[in-house]
């Protein structure tokens, strides 16, 4: 069966697979996209990667494609157990996010850790629609899903914590609450207000 693009037969089996990509489930882009990194001369970063580098030194369009680029590799992981769709709309979504024409400078980039606990997040949940994806001031990526007036909005924070706010019809009107979690917890907490209600497809949307 396959969900979200994951296929949820291996989801368990790819959630212990972060470390180490094998040459078989490196694309031809991906190789690409090491490469370039390499010719900025700063290689593959994460988030303290950034905060000690010298950032006067890149211009906004380096400093954001290495964010790209090390979400796309850290995805690359997993390649082999994401539908090929769906992984191209995320990267499309990552382009868009991190868009040097249209980014504020004062803003961070995404924050590599941040995007790992994301895409745990969504092996984790299996939700049948894509969010729709933002980014915090410090560079946290936020997956959103809205239904009509139930909405889930999740904000990955690097190690493996997520941070959630939702709210949901009731008889009485909208209810709200939130809370915060490391990942393996986040299906307990959010179970007893029934994903189905921000995760299902409605009918008039297209697929």
């Amino acid at each position: 069966m396959m969900e979200f693009g994951f296929n949820s037969k291996v989801a368990s089996d790819a959630f212990d697979e972060w470390s180490g990509t094998s040459d078989e489930m490196v694309s031809n882009d991906t190789r690409k996209l090491l490469e370039g990194v390499r010719m900025i001369g700063h290689g593959v970063t994460n988030s303290k990667t950034f905060a000690s580098t010298s950032q006067s030194a890149m211009t906004v369009d380096e400093i954001l494609f290495q964010s790209r680029a090390a979400a796309k590799i850290y995805a690359s992981k997993v390649a082999m157990r994401m539908d090929p769709v769906w992984r191209d709309k995320l990267f499309g979504q990552l382009d868009s996010l991190l868009d040097p024409e249209e980014w504020d400078e004062l803003d961070n980039p995404l924050v590599t850790e941040s995007f790992a606990t994301f895409i745990k997040v969504m092996f984790l949940l299996l939700p049948g629609r894509r969010p729709g994806l933002g980014l915090t001031f410090q560079g946290n990526i936020i997956a959103v899903w809205s239904n009509g007036e139930n909405r889930l909005t999740i904000e990955c924070l690097p190690n493996d914590i997520a941070r959630w706010v939702l709210a949901y019809q009731v008889e009485t009107g909208i209810e709200r609450t939130a809370g915060e979690a490391k990942i393996s917890r986040l299906v307990d907490h959010l179970s007893p207000f029934e994903l189905e209600r921000w995760f299902a497809r409605p009918l008039s949307e297209p697929a």
